[in-house]
């Protein structure tokens, strides 16, 4: 019999082997992290590039639809850019020139595909460039085009052709977004052009030929979102048969709050307590009441005393205002209430914010929706203000909790209680390791649940020692015991793994500036815990005096 020891890293798995006398075996697999050299997960990479194969395939499937088109109608003789697209950059010319002039049918079948192969942006979300600085960038340059197309140009192909700032180039280049439109400009400009040439007497600008190029012009799939998305939702931890609830709801928020309240402790001298239930009601309400709650305002608001400490605050030597570290913030429930402020609804909030249940629906329709007409739709059909619609439709949200709407109203109410967690889901009838039904016996570990741990570089780095154990498990038997050490920062994002790099080197200078200065003062090397009583004593903890003296070192 031995005992089996684990250390899961990030890039590799260490096992030892060690019976009562002596060491069995040891091991060590080693792997690639499932991340670049940037810190992005390797899915990611996949993804991006995956969705750039699809973005290129479905276009050239549009343009391919769109000559043979122009081939039934008689516009061509072959379905083949070749055989039409031969006027180079003079293209942008016949854009123009179709406003004033009968163009050929190889002309008129080159700008009808120049224009549905340069179609512009669109987009279906007032949100859509907050959290993206290219989206946004390139939004502001599409506004700058469109106010100078509304001074003095009919379409935004004559503007390329005689607007000064299109003279070096027609395209965008080097990331820029100066030569950007709106896709709703070029439908404009196929329609001025249809009616031109209509007028013309172009045979082959028909009504059909013109509805049948404008759905390829504005053929799109439409995204992610609604049930499609809610399919792809992992389900709840204890209610197996309910989808995950939005992190956005006031349920989910509530829920992480009171979690998080019961688990505060406050330390002083030694000795631990929690909230009393007098200090808990002064604090339940204070996210909701405000932008965030720091640890700072929550000593103001108990009235704390100076050596009253919190679990949850890190007070190393020499930090500045450790306390004013958020505790909690309720970010989705303020984002709504901004919205609503913003659009001038403020009395609808002051009765919205009461009614928990229409919070959570903005807050599902909100996460699950993609497209502004889509969310629309669902809220108007729950019954919500077209005014309160249009205001919220500046909100986006993302993400998901593990527990169900439908588990939150169980075990919410004991939270309330002061309950911790484990204690609440006990009551609710749960258990807080419940998380899913007993499996048969087996030899050797499956693979993990890739619905369970979307994290890659997670998933990777079990996946990896679960290899291990079986190997060693097929070689050596079962173990009698099993100890793993799990690095804490294998669930990180690579910022917060850089942020904590950064804590750790700056840490790290800060101590080797401490010994020297205990060898420039004291002659000697600092033993045991001197230079820690020496850092304690620098930082002015327990006095005001710089150079501590031999005999508080030896107290």
């Amino acid at each position: 019999m031995y005992t089996l020891g684990l250390d899961i890293g990030m890039a590799s798995v260490g096992a030892a082997l060690l019976t009562r006398d002596k060491i069995l075996a040891l091991h060590v697999r080693t792997f690639d992290k499932a991340e670049t050299e940037k810190g992005e997960p390797l899915n990611l990479v996949r993804r991006l590039a995956r969705g750039t194969r699809r973005r290129l395939r479905r276009r050239a499937y549009r343009l391919l639809k769109l000559a043979r088109l122009f081939k039934r109608r008689g516009l061509i003789q072959k379905a083949a850019p070749e055989s039409f697209c031969k006027h180079g950059p003079r293209v942008w010319d016949l854009r123009a020139a179709g406003l004033d002039r009968k163009l050929e049918p190889t002309e008129w079948a080159a700008v009808l595909y120049h224009l549905c192969k340069h179609r512009g942006f669109q987009s279906t979300r007032k949100t859509e460039g907050s959290a993206d600085k290219d989206v946004t960038a390139m939004l502001k340059e599409i506004r700058k085009n469109i106010e100078q197309l509304q001074i003095g140009y009919r379409t935004p192909g004559e503007m390329a052709v005689r607007a000064a700032k299109f003279a070096p180039a027609k395209r965008n280049k080097s990331g820029t977004y100066v030569n950007t439109f709106p896709r709703e400009a070029i439908q404009d400009e196929l329609t001025k052009l249809f009616l031109a040439q209509r007028s013309f007497g172009n045979s082959f600008a028909e009504s059909d030929v013109e509805e049948k190029v404008r759905h390829w012009l504005m053929a799109r799939r439409p995204a992610l979102s609604g049930d499609s998305l809610k399919k792809m939702v992992g389900k709840c931890t204890f209610e197996r048969n309910e989808t995950r609830a939005a992190r956005a709801t006031f349920s989910a928020e509530r829920f992480i709050w009171l979690s998080s309240l019961n688990n505060l402790r406050i330390f002083n001298r030694g000795k631990s307590r929690a909230l009393t239930p007098d200090e808990r009601n002064k604090l339940i309400d204070l996210p909701f009441e405000q932008s965030k709650l720091t640890f700072k305002q929550i000593r103001k608001q108990l009235a704390l005393g100076e050596d009253d400490r919190f679990n949850r605050v890190i007070y190393r030597p020499g930090a500045k205002a450790p306390e004013e570290a958020t505790f909690f913030e309720a970010k989705a429930y303020h984002e709504r209430r901004k919205a609503y402020e913003k659009a001038g609804l403020q009395c609808f909030w002051e009765r919205d914010c009461k009614d928990h249940v229409r919070l959570d629906v903005l807050g599902e329709e909100l996460t699950y929706g993609k497209q502004d007409d889509e969310i629309r739709k669902k809220l108007l059909e729950h019954g919500i203000e077209p005014a309160i619609v249009e205001a919220v439709l500046e909100v986006s949200f993302e993400k998901f909790i593990q527990l169900s709407l439908k588990a939150l109203q169980k075990i919410t109410p004991h939270l309330l209680e002061g309950l911790r967690y484990d204690e609440a889901v006990v009551k609710a009838g749960y258990h807080h390791s419940q998380i899913a039904q007993a499996t048969p016996r087996q030899t050797s570990i499956p693979p993990p649940d890739p619905a369970t741990i979307r994290n890659p570089v997670v998933y990777r780095a079990l996946n990896q020692a679960r290899k291990l154990v079986n190997a060693i498990v097929k070689a050596y038997g079962p173990p009698a015991a099993v100890h793993i050490e799990l690095a804490r920062d294998l669930a990180r994002s690579s910022d917060e793994r850089q942020k904590i790099k950064r804590e750790q080197d700056k840490f790290r200078k800060q101590k080797a500036e401490a010994v020297r200065e205990f060898k420039e003062y004291f002659k000697e090397e600092p033993r045991k815990d001197n230079l820690q009583k020496y850092r304690v004593l620098s930082a002015g903890v327990l006095g005001s005096c710089r150079r501590p003296c031999h005999a508080w070192l030896s107290a």
